[in-house]
């Protein structure tokens, strides 16, 4: 019995990732606010990467550039949006259109050093086509190692486990990334 269809999922995470990038580029302009907290808590970053696809996906293995938006709550966890793009070829046809969206959480550790590791979970949407498109349900998992250069930014490296829920297919992404906090960036934590 399923309590939630995955069009419903579907249609409900692309509500959830809407409000959230609005909610956080609202607060990330405003400009007077009494809370303690100020911009410093929000997070830009510009990933590049590689996927390496489950063979019976029959998908070429392809890089790809990805942007974040997210909030960092404390020097220990940080909820943030991602997306990613690239083209892929199916059976060495024809290029299609893939991209993913995720709200991923992330928990760093050995916070009052530069080198941190990190544990991501995430759970997302993938879609992939051109003209007629499929999508799926992805969750995904993986650990990484962020490089904290100053308070504003930082490079992060990564490997992620991607489950495809529709697919029941596991695939791999490689990933790097640099990432800028606003205003004071960790100095406002």
């Amino acid at each position: 019995m399923t309590i939630i269809g995955v069009s419903t999922l579907r249609i409900n995470s692309r509500i959830l990732l809407g409000v959230l990038t609005l909610s956080m580029l609202a607060w990330a302009n405003s400009g007077y606010s009494q809370d303690p907290v100020d911009r410093g808590i929000v997070m830009l970053g510009a990933s590049y990467g590689y996927y390496d696809f489950n063979r019976q996906r029959h998908l070429d293995n392809r890089d790809f550039g990805g942007v974040s938006l997210g909030l960092h709550f404390t020097k220990e966890y940080s909820l943030a949006l991602f997306y990613s793009r690239t083209y892929v070829e199916q059976n060495s046809a024809a290029k299609r259109r893939f991209e993913n969206y995720f709200v991923e959480g992330t928990r760093y550790f050995n916070t009052d050093a530069s080198l941190r590791p990190y544990v991501v979970v995430g759970l997302g949407e993938t879609l992939q086509g051109e003209g007629k498109w499929s999508d799926s349900t992805t969750t995904q998992l993986g650990f990484g190692l962020n490089w904290v250069l100053s308070p504003k930014w930082s490079l992060r490296g990564d490997w992620r486990y991607l489950y495809v829920l529709d697919e029941s297919a596991a695939d791999e992404m490689f990933m790097t990334s640099i990432v800028y906090r606003f205003g004071d960036g960790e100095g406002s934590l």
